[in-house]
């Protein structure tokens, strides 16, 4: 039963995920229904190495980048991207549920961490530079968009910037009375795009070096010293490994594991 003290406690508190490297590892899914899904509609065959430099970017951008490298207009990109879209969100989740058939997607500690917060009544959304139907696709296959509250989720289409992206899920959380307006958000993420836009809305920032599962294979010392490196510059107000530690993680978050 939810007592006073615990309401109070989630009315100050506001949790938020990035997906992608944060709550699961699904990496090579995405890259694979990038260039199936360009290549079915434009007729063209993207290598990994130019779609992954637009990585970071809006969706659309990701897209259009090595579009326009090719020589394509901005109108016959406009005229294609909606179906690009939609082929991406169908090829991501045929990919994602085969990855999940060989083992898991989520990173290690997520699946406590996420249900240890609930128990708490802890409000969690997530916000990632994915278009909705791509992300819901990995929320579902993964069996975690139950913890997430939709009245707070915020996707690629809506706010096209990862600062945007934030502040929607903030603005939404305040107009529905999830948190007051004195109260802190906590943004999880793997990335310094991540943490720069959780530092510009306020909020404080928890960035992850370690974003693979051990299925993708370990980190090695120089790539883990490099991401470390970079979360440091963005400023990250706290870097963890990973996610299995709850007890600190939730000590950063106010709260006592054992309440």
């Amino acid at each position: 039963m939810l007592v006073f003290g615990q309401f109070i406690k989630m009315k100050n508190k506001l949790v938020l995920y990035d997906i992608d490297g944060t709550l699961v590892d699904v990496f090579s899914s995405h890259v694979d229904a990038h260039l199936r899904s360009i290549r079915d509609v434009f007729n063209v065959d993207i290598t990994e190495k130019k779609l992954e430099q637009g990585y970071g970017l809006p969706y659309n951008e990701v897209v259009a980048k090595p579009l326009r490298e090719l020589g394509f207009d901005k109108e016959q990109i406009r005229r294609g991207m909606d179906e690009v879209a939609s082929r991406f969100a169908e090829f991501l989740g045929e990919n994602v549920r085969r990855t999940a058939e060989r083992g898991p997607i989520t990173l290690p500690g997520i699946p406590y961490l996420l249900e240890k917060s609930k128990e708490l009544g802890i409000p969690m959304g997530v916000i990632t530079s994915n278009i909705k139907k791509g992300a819901e696709a990995i929320l579902d296959v993964s069996d975690l968009a139950g913890y997430f509250n939709p009245a707070i989720n915020s996707f690629d289409e809506n706010y096209p910037n990862h600062y945007r992206i934030v502040k929607n899920a903030i603005d939404s959380a305040l107009k529905q009375g999830i948190i007051n307006s004195d109260g802190k958000v906590y943004v999880f993420g793997d990335t310094s795009s991540d943490v720069i836009a959780a530092r510009q809305n306020g909020c404080i920032s928890i960035a992850n070096v370690i974003n693979e599962s051990r299925r993708s294979g370990n980190i090695s010392s120089g790539q883990y010293m490099q991401r470390r490196k970079s979360l440091e510059q963005a400023g990250a107000n706290y870097i963890i490994n990973d996610h299995t530690d709850t007890i600190n993680i939730l000590s950063i978050l106010g709260v006592n594991s054992s309440e």
